[in-house]
């Protein structure tokens, strides 16, 4: 583990965070193309972004702390997981980890984050969009 091979992880990983929404952007415009609609703007995630970091937080009155720290766990589990993946270098601190086992389980932790969280709760809402999410995640025919 030498000092580049550290500084090149968090530039990978600073990068992916930065580049993220733009791929989302990319993706829902081409995904309007295809359904011959008009495309949202290319920068609309970073926008959505910066409004939602200004908004406060609303929590349940029932929520335990599962609810609370669910965000947490999957933007560590996402980060992590672009942590592990080489984009930039291959000589990183993380590079023991690399491996499918490691990324499959990282995204698993969050799926059942975002499980746990939703079931949390205890309304229906919560636990229809479970459902939603786990049908859909589990086959890819049924995607809208």
């Amino acid at each position: 583990m030498t000092l580049a091979g550290v500084l090149s992880q968090l530039l990978q990983v600073a990068l992916a965070l930065a580049l993220a929404p733009l791929l989302v952007g990319w993706v829902n415009q081409c995904r309007a193309w295809l359904s011959n609609r008009s495309a949202p703007p290319l920068l609309l995630p970073y926008r959505t972004i910066r409004k939602l970091f200004t908004k406060d937080a609303i929590v349940a009155e029932g929520a335990s702390p599962i609810f609370r720290v669910t965000p947490y766990v999957v933007f560590g589990a996402m980060c992590c997981a672009a942590a592990i993946v080489p984009s930039l270098a291959t000589d990183l601190p993380f590079a023991q980890a690399a491996d499918a086992i490691a990324l499959v389980g990282l995204f698993a932790l969050a799926a059942c984050s975002f499980a746990l969280a939703a079931m949390d709760i205890g309304t229906a809402f919560g636990s229809l969009a479970r459902a939603a999410r786990c049908s859909s995640a589990s086959s890819p025919s049924r995607r809208s």
